[in-house]
């Protein structure tokens, strides 16, 4: 099963919220409704999913949550450890599965070495739009991306 963590986060380092009045982008929350439309499941916290409040446009979507409390959530599959989510999301016919928050399932994901892709949303932090410089690979295997903060 191919793995893809999905993560926003701002020129401050921390990973956006959508709570607290702090809007998703439009073409950010698009793009990750193709994503999870297109692999056909999202994975996440209990947290992220209580944010997400079921919107319409993930009908049809499978989605798992992560957590060690077997409450029953509706409209969604428990899973107590990324290795249980991934082969519930097997059982179902996908081959990739969306990783979409918290932080905690993002490490969790990583610790056990289950993410084949990243894919980060630099959102602007204050107001100040962000802008692709360049990126590049560091000799370690650590990509570097460079982007420019403010307007031109």
């Amino acid at each position: 099963m191919r793995t893809i963590l999905y993560a926003s986060i701002t020129p401050d380092g921390r990973l956006h919220r959508a709570e607290g009045g702090h809007r998703v982008p439009p073409a950010i929350l698009m793009d990750f409704l193709a994503a999870a439309r297109e692999a056909g499941n999202l994975i996440m916290g209990r947290g992220t999913f209580s944010l997400m409040a079921g919107p319409p446009e993930l009908a049809g979507v499978d989605i798992v949550v992560l957590s060690r409390r077997r409450r029953v959530i509706e409209g969604a599959h428990l899973a107590a450890s990324p290795a249980e989510a991934l082969h519930h999301l097997e059982a179902l016919g996908h081959s990739t599965a969306l990783l979409a928050g918290g932080a905690a399932a993002y490490a969790s994901f990583m610790r056990e070495g289950l993410v084949d892709e990243v894919r980060l949303n630099l959102l602007p932090s204050g107001g100040e739009p962000v802008r692709l410089l360049r990126t590049r690979n560091l000799s370690d295997g650590t990509l570097q991306v460079a982007a420019a903060v403010g307007r031109d």
